[in-house]
């Protein structure tokens, strides 16, 4: 099945075996990340197509997430388990990403609350985790909490965190605290984008 997205027209395939016949069905587009309704009456009875990478319902992290329940995908490989038992306690549900492809498809068809992202884990000279996010439309962009893990940066550093396109940096050292290191970061960026949304939410744009 071949449908176009409403909001940035980006055409895309899907398998006939993945679409429910007779049902509604809904996914996000991998570009926008808005939601593409599919009707029952979507015409779905042309060949089946084989899977691809470029969207595979069986990629997507979550299949049934409670609506209030906050999500967080954390790509790095020493410290994932301090962090992602971090973020769990403060009530997200967690995806850990295994390598940079794992992650951008995980990243495809969810719209994460938080992703923790070490400075090691994209490869040089390949799109990866940091790059995708800067090309997010901003409305997007605004809504995930992005944290750099370094060892080359001190945690809490705004400049480095405006450098690297982050809201958040923490150092290596500081993941023995790192619960309470987001916590109080995201309460302050929180307060500091208050009356944006506000605004934006007034416009009809938030």
């Amino acid at each position: 099945m071949d449908i176009v997205c409403n909001q940035c027209h980006t055409k895309l395939s899907i398998p006939d075996h993945k679409v429910p016949r007779g049902k509604r069905a809904s996914f996000l587009c991998p570009k926008c990340k808005q939601r593409i309704q599919i009707s029952p009456s979507a015409d779905s009875s042309g060949p089946s197509m084989a899977p691809t990478r470029t969207y595979d319902a069986a990629d997507k992290p979550f299949d049934f997430v409670d609506s209030n329940k906050q999500t967080s995908l954390v790509c790095m490989g020493s410290g994932a388990a301090v962090v992602s038992q971090a973020l769990e306690t403060m009530g997200h549900v967690v995806k850990q990403a295994k390598d940079v492809e794992h992650a951008l498809l995980n990243m495809r068809y969810h719209l994460f609350d938080i992703v923790v992202v070490d400075d090691g884990f994209d490869r040089p000279g390949v799109p990866g985790v940091l790059s995708t996010l800067c090309q997010l439309e901003m409305a997007s962009r605004r809504k995930i909490f992005v944290i750099l893990v370094s060892e080359r940066y001190r945690t809490m550093d705004s400049m480095a965190a405006l450098h690297q396109s982050v809201n958040l940096v923490v150092n290596h050292s500081s993941l023995n605290k790192v619960d309470k290191i987001i916590d109080r970061a995201i309460k302050e960026n929180e307060q500091f984008y208050a009356v944006f949304k506000d605004s934006l939410k007034k416009t009809g744009k938030g």
